[in-house]
């Protein structure tokens, strides 16, 4: 399978969650959110969120509303801004590991190894947000000239042969790095091999017993489980 049609196949499983009914309902903050139809749905929200766009907010709502051909004309940006606070942030969490799991899974895509290990790597950097009193209760302050600023620790996990993110993680500053990087190799050993080896199956139907201890010693995803370990990065 090529690089397009994978990719293209994991969007379209992006986009089939966003229209499930029990995913918005996990999603939303409480649960009289998008209970009604409105002009802009959950959906349509989600999309505008993941584009990510690097314009205008208001800019950006109007190219969605081009671009989707949606009979919307205009859309202000303080209600679209009051709908997004409606939804839960581990939504998105739940979208880019899902996709990242089925990345690994696809019988279709062999990953690339060193000598048959994967290769990981962990960067962190901080993020300046706004000086609200509830963003600095949850993630702190950070000591400067001038005004101190209210910031995050931000970190994420990669894949380094295959380009990919593995784990994302955005917590208060004063967290230590190593900290972070433990948090990162327990999701790699844990939930991370398990929803891989979870959509396998999925996918293909249960292994017979004497296939699946070879199986998954050989599966390019277990060399994850030869990285090093939590108590190893405490030596």
């Amino acid at each position: 399978m090529s690089c397009i049609k994978g990719f293209e196949k994991r969007l379209n499983w992006a986009f089939t969650m966003l229209q499930n009914y029990l995913f918005k309902v996990e999603a939303r903050m409480s649960p009289e959110k998008f209970s009604r139809d409105r002009k802009l749905g959950f959906v349509e929200t989600c999309l505008i969120i993941l584009r990510g766009s690097k314009r205008s907010l208001q800019a950006a709502i109007y190219t969605f509303l081009h671009e989707s051909k949606s009979e919307l004309e205009h859309y202000s940006k303080q209600a679209f801004s009051q709908m997004r606070q409606f939804i839960r942030p581990e939504a998105f969490l739940t979208l880019f590991r899902g996709i990242t799991e089925d990345f690994y899974a696809d019988p279709d895509i062999v990953p690339k190894t060193f000598h048959g290990l994967n290769v990981f790597a962990v960067d962190g950097t901080a993020y300046n947000l706004p000086n609200t009193p509830e963003l600095k209760e949850i993630y702190g302050i950070q000591a400067s000239i001038g005004e101190a600023q209210t910031q995050a620790r931000g970190s994420c996990l990669y894949d380094v042969l295959n380009n990919l993110l593995i784990d994302v993680k955005m917590l208060p500053i004063k967290t230590s790095e190593r900290e972070i990087a433990k948090e990162h190799l327990d999701y790699l050993h844990g939930k991370f091999l398990h929803g891989i080896k979870r959509r396998h199956q999925a996918g293909h139907g249960a292994r017979p017993e004497e296939e699946t201890a070879e199986n998954e010693r050989n599966h390019p995803c277990q060399a994850a489980g030869r990285t090093v370990s939590a108590g190893q990065w405490n030596r």
